[in-house]
């Protein structure tokens, strides 16, 4: 693997692409003579992240036909009985004054 520094590294960024895509050759880049990164050519296909046996089950458990949240067959949503039902759980009332409110005075 070739190595680089930084400074040189940045001055000829486009010839070290180019140079990396054509031999498939990484570069390793120096900062300080120690290295910082290391460049290499992009793979042709991703590849794939493989599943903890954790996570393969709860994605099967999530994709389960089984466990959809379905409605009652003929059931239709209704705004006006749902805002009533919220409505009615809450227990402070406030009652208004009659007339025209009263505005505290300055002093």
């Amino acid at each position: 693997m070739k190595t680089l520094n930084l400074r040189d590294a940045n001055q000829q960024f486009s010839k070290l692409v180019r140079e990396i895509e054509a031999t498939g050759e990484g570069v390793l880049v120096l900062r300080d003579g120690k290295p910082a990164i290391r460049m290499m050519p992009a793979a042709d296909k991703p590849v794939p992240r493989k599943l903890s046996p954790e996570q393969e089950a709860a994605l099967a458990r999530l994709l389960d036909p089984k466990n959809r949240i379905m409605s009652p067959p003929g059931w239709k949503f209704d705004r006006e009985a749902y805002w009533d039902e919220e409505a009615s759980r809450h227990t402070v009332v406030r009652n208004l004054p009659a007339g025209k409110p009263q505005r505290k005075k300055r002093s």
